[in-house]
C-alpha cells in the first residue's frame, strides 16, 4: 500500500490549527513523506512554511538527513534551491552524514551551485575529507590543486590536517603556501599538534624554524598544550630559546595562562623575557 496523499492532511492543518501548531504539523508531515522517499511531496510541504523559521529549518534538516544516505544527489540538489541562509544553517549538521566515496561527486556539484564562498569552502573541505578517508590521498592532492584559488585555502588546510602519510617536513611548505591567514593558521596548528604528540621539544623546534610571520598561531597552541601537560618541560624549552621575538612571544603566552593559577611560575617565566 502506497503512502497517503498529503493534500487532505495539509487542508486539515491549514483549517484547524493556529500558526505555531501549523508550523509543527507541517514539519511532522514533511518528515514523514521524506522517510517514504516522497521527495516532491515533502519539498512542497516545506515550501508552505515561513522562510528561515526554526520549524522550517528543522523540517528541511530532517528531510535532507532522511534523503542523503539513499540519494545524496537529490538531497544536495534540493538544498541548493533553498535560500542561502537556510543552507548555511543546515549544512554543518550534515557533515557527519557525508563520508562515503559515492557522495563526493554530489558534493562537488553542490559546491559549484552555491554562490556563498564560506559555504563553498566548507563543502570543499568535506570533499577532501571523503577522498582522504577512502584512501585516495593522491586524488585529493590533485583535486585541491585544480580548485579555483578562492576555494583552495580551506581545502589545503583540510588536506594538511588529514594527511598522515607524508611527514611534517613534507607538509610544511604546503601549509606555508596557503594564502588565506585563517586556513594557514589551522594547518600549522595541526602540524604542531602532530609533532607535539610525538615530542613537545621537536614541535617547539619546528616552530622556531618557521618564518617569523607564521610562528604565532602554532606557538600559542603549543604553549597551551605543553603548559597543561608538563610546565617544567615548557619552561626549560623557553629558557633554551635564543633572545628574540619567538622567546618573548612564548613568555607572554605562558604568563597570560599562568598568572592566575600559578603566579610563582608566571613570575619565573616573565623573567626569561629579553634574555
Amino acid at each position: 500500500m502506497g503512502s497517503p496523499h498529503p493534500s487532505p492532511l495539509l487542508k486539515l492543518v491549514a483549517e484547524k490549527l493556529n500558526a505555531p501548531d501549523r508550523a509543527l504539523a507541517y514539519g511532522t508531515i514533511a518528515d514523514y513523506f521524506s522517510q517514504t522517499s516522497s521527495f516532491v511531496e515533502a519539498s512542497n510541504i516545506v515550501s508552505k512554511m515561513v522562510p528561515s523559521s526554526p520549524a522550517r529549518v528543522e523540517a528541511i534538516f530532517n528531510c535532507v538527513t532522511n534523503w542523503v544516505n539513499s540519494d545524496p544527489a537529490t538531497a544536495l540538489q534540493w538544498m541548493s534551491s533553498l535560500p542561502i541562509q537556510e543552507q548555511k544553517r543546515i549544512f554543518p549538521g550534515l557533515l557527519p552524514l557525508l563520508s562515503k566515496p559515492e557522495e563526493f561527486e554530489p558534493l562537488l556539484q553542490y559546491a559549484n551551485s552555491v554562490g556563498d564562498p564560506n559555504l563553498q569552502s566548507q563543502i570543499v573541505a568535506r570533499g577532501v575529507d571523503i577522498l582522504v578517508s577512502s584512501g585516495n590521498l593522491e586524488a585529493a592532492k590533485n583535486w585541491v590543486l585544480e580548485l579555483p584559488q578562492s576555494l583552495r585555502s580551506d581545502a589545503q588546510a583540510s588536506l594538511v590536517s588529514r594527511d598522515h602519510q607524508d611527514s611534517v617536513d613534507q607538509l610544511t611548505p604546503v601549509a606555508l603556501g596557503i594564502t588565506d591567514q585563517g586556513p594557514q593558521m589551522t594547518a600549522l596548528q595541526s602540524l604542531a599538534m602532530r609533532l607535539f604528540a610525538q615530542n613537545p621539544v621537536e614541535a617547539g623546534d619546528w616552530i622556531a624554524r618557521l618564518p617569523a610571520s607564521a610562528q604565532f598561531a602554532p606557538l600559542i597552541q603549543l604553549t597551551f598544550k605543553w603548559y597543561n601537560s608538563d610546565s617544567v618541560g615548557l619552561y626549560q624549552w623557553v629558557q633554551s630559546l635564543p633572545k628574540g621575538q619567538l622567546k618573548d612571544q612564548a613568555v607572554k603566552s605562558v604568563v597570560s595562562m599562568a598568572e592566575n593559577s600559578n603566579p610563582a611560575f608566571a613570575k619565573s617565566m616573565s623573567q626569561l623575557s629579553g634574555k
